[in-house]
């Protein structure tokens, strides 16, 4: 098993990454916004799905709120269980979503498989923006990390799609300097990229199954 040191500060990052997402579903014009942003007008979230995310993003924080100062094996695997039922709530309430919301017309099977991907993808790049503008920049830069325009299609309203290459995020990981010297001449400059890895490499290899 990885080191509670390490687990401990990727639990502690996953759950500031998906904070925004209680705070949408506990306000209904954040709630909106935040559908809006990936696309989607809905009018309101299923209720009990939506309190279900809510909940388990709690107990992920109340857990790491009564995190012993040495944990064991176990108290990790107990907070690793509540980072996996954050996205499993998440797929249920996508599932929920499409079979009893109204907006968006006939592309239930679209939604079900691609809001949550995308919805963590958003957060993901907010999260990096707000805490790592410079590691934001640079998966930007080495088209880690692209923003899509999309055209109004009906029952979608006009949005930007946020993907993220994860097959070249695992080369950033692995040997950020042969992917920085194959798409630009960076190679007199060095890069500093363990931080970036060490939150996102186990979560991001969870998002693209």
């Amino acid at each position: 098993m990885a080191d509670n040191t390490f687990l401990g500060s990727f639990v502690t990052q996953y759950a500031t990454l998906v904070l925004p997402l209680k705070e949408a579903l506990e306000s209904e014009s954040k709630f909106r916004a935040l559908f809006l942003d990936l696309g989607w007008s809905i009018p309101n979230p299923p209720v009990s799905e939506a309190q279900a995310i809510v909940g388990t993003i709690d107990s992920l924080i109340d857990n790491l709120d009564n995190l012993p100062s040495s944990p064991t094996e176990l108290d990790m695997i107990s907070l690793l269980a509540d980072v996996s039922g954050v996205f499993l709530s998440v797929k249920n309430f996508a599932d929920a979503v499409a079979d009893t919301t109204t907006g968006i017309g006939n592309l239930q099977g679209i939604f079900k498989s691609e809001f949550p991907k995308d919805l963590f993808n958003y957060l993901i790049c907010n999260y990096l923006q707000e805490t790592s503008n410079t590691a934001f920049n640079s998966l930007v830069a080495l088209n880690i990390i692209n923003y899509i325009d999309i055209e109004e299609n009906e029952p979608r309203p006009e949005y930007v799609k946020i993907k993220i290459d994860y097959t070249n995020l695992g080369t950033l990981i692995t040997n950020p300097t042969q992917l920085i010297k194959s798409v630009v001449e960076w190679s007199t400059q060095s890069y500093d990229f363990e931080n970036i890895a060490a939150i996102l490499m186990d979560f991001l290899s969870r998002i693209k199954r």
